[in-house]
């Protein structure tokens, strides 16, 4: 999760976690995934979760935390994540006719990934 969070490297929906991670973990369960303790891994300094028990929940990892997950994360899987972040981006775009910059962000951010 650190690393898709790595990619995206903005605060996401939990679905676009949901759908970068489905190919690696087809367990997961959003939006249930939030751990009630700290563990060892994530902790609550790490990830900021806001509006966490609603759908339109949304997910980043602090600054320094990003920064090291990026660092860590090996240039192939990177590559692979940023495809999929693209086709999670393709997935939600709105077509035009576009009326606020809003509309457009999708796709700017597939293009972005891509």
């Amino acid at each position: 999760m650190l690393e898709a969070l790595a990619v995206y490297g903005r605060p996401v929906p939990v679905v676009a976690l949901d759908f970068l991670l489905q190919p690696a973990c087809p367990v997961w369960t959003s939006p249930r995934w939030w751990p009630p303790e700290p563990t060892h891994t994530i902790t609550h300094e790490t990830l900021s979760v806001l509006r966490p028990d609603c759908p339109t929940a949304a997910a980043s990892l602090h600054p320094t935390d990003d920064e090291v997950a990026t660092a860590n994360l090996p240039l192939e899987e990177a590559a692979r994540l940023h495809l999929r972040a693209a086709e999670y981006y393709a997935a939600v775009r709105v077509p035009r006719p576009w009326f606020r910059i809003r509309q457009v962000e999708p796709h700017l951010l597939e293009f972005e990934h891509g």
